[in-house]
């Protein structure tokens, strides 16, 4: 199996820095649609640099998760969601806070790895406004005929595994509850080990076994 891993053009790293935020500015513009764009563009330049047919499955972790589920691309035989999200509207503030926000142009956001306050702009939240049902992850998931996995930690610290079961619902394929798992299976940035987490290793094969 050939694999590639990609970046989203606005979630803050650069070619010289890809695992960190050093393009604070590309992170504060960055919307959804822009992200389910991204992925059509790397799909589509893929499409371009092989000559032989090919297939592709598509694999998305929490929020990459949701935007996997939006891609709708005659390539994609397969899809593979781990520990995803199943909604993008109630990750949006409320009230008070959206007030604050709206009235302010932008909200500051706490990277917990870098300890960096990242700026977001309200364009965030007025592009899924303006885009929601195409941005709706339920009706994508409904709308989808490819084969899924659903894999999700029953100890998820940051996306509960009642949004994995969502998925996997509106889907109509079974989800793999990995017990004891947190968000990431074990992994953390930066890994220095030799060996894959435990749970990161039962995932994988879960994985090989959908795909082969």
């Amino acid at each position: 199996f050939g694999f590639c891993k990609f970046n989203l053009s606005h979630n803050g790293g650069t070619v010289d820095n890809p695992v960190d935020f050093p393009d604070e500015n590309a992170f504060a513009k960055n919307t959804y649609s822009k992200e389910l764009y991204d992925v059509h563009e790397v799909i589509d330049w893929i499409s371009s640099h092989f000559l032989t047919p090919y297939e592709l499955i598509l694999i998305g972790h929490s929020r990459g998760g949701g935007i996997a589920a939006l891609v709708n691309h005659e390539m994609i035989i397969k899809k593979i969601f781990l520990a995803p999200v199943s909604s993008f509207d109630k990750r949006f503030p409320i009230d008070d806070e959206l007030d604050e926000w709206k009235i302010k142009g932008y909200r500051t956001i706490l990277n917990s790895r870098t300890k960096q306050q990242l700026k977001q702009n309200i364009a965030f939240w007025e592009d899924f406004n303006i885009h929601a049902t195409e941005l709706s992850i339920e009706n994508s998931c409904v709308k989808n005929f490819t084969p899924a996995l659903v894999i999700h930690g029953n100890n998820d610290e940051s996306v509960a595994i009642e949004e994995g079961k969502n998925i996997a619902d509106w889907l109509g394929c079974k989800l793999i509850e990995i017990a004891g798992a947190n968000h990431t299976f074990g992994a953390t940035q930066p890994w220095k080990q030799n060996e894959l987490p435990e749970n990161l290793k039962v995932v994988c094969d879960y994985i090989l076994e959908f795909i082969a």
